[in-house]
């Protein structure tokens, strides 16, 4: 089996990169080491950057919890602060809850025709020092292009073999 396409890791940079490949008509397989929506400490919160890259993509953002700006609190001492105006990005920005958010995305991504496969720990495959594709399970699954999503703790195994 070939895909135009191979993605490492679900979240929501592998998802977006899914749904963008696939709604372009390419064959894209999108890995996932965790399960159909697996949740992320600390990562509900989505900046106005996010709101505009969702819009971009065309993602229909409602079902989050919108946000005018973030309350700061010290002490004793309270602030509110409203997200820019004079900015590229809108002024608000939303939260939604990581496991309901990563759903939504990587079923846009399915809906698209992505082929999604959870609890499956990918790993870029090499043939001459060249990536060839993903070894999923000691199967190799070629691709013509592989894209490693897989966040700011991809295990280091990954980067030494790259």
């Amino acid at each position: 089996m070939h895909f135009d396409v191979a993605i490492i890791g679900a979240g929501p940079g592998g998802s977006a990169a899914a749904m963008t490949a696939a709604r372009a008509g390419l064959k894209v397989l999108l890995c996932e080491k965790g399960g159909y929506g697996r949740d992320k400490v600390c990562g509900d919160g989505l900046t106005p950057r996010a709101i505009g890259a969702l819009q971009d993509l065309k993602v229909d953002f409602s079902p989050a919890h919108r946000i005018e700006g973030l309350r700061m609190i010290a002490g004793k001492k309270e602030r509110e602060l409203l997200w820019p105006s004079n900015t590229a990005f809108p002024n608000h920005g939303a939260v939604w809850p990581r496991q309901r958010f990563d759903q939504y995305l990587v079923d846009i991504a399915i809906a698209a025709g992505a082929d999604v496969r959870f609890n499956s720990e990918a790993l870029p495959a090499f043939d001459a020092g060249k990536v060839v594709g993903v070894e999923v399970g000691g199967e190799v699954i070629r691709a013509s292009l592989v894209v490693l999503a897989a966040g700011a703790h991809t295990p280091s195994v990954i980067w030494k073999r790259l």
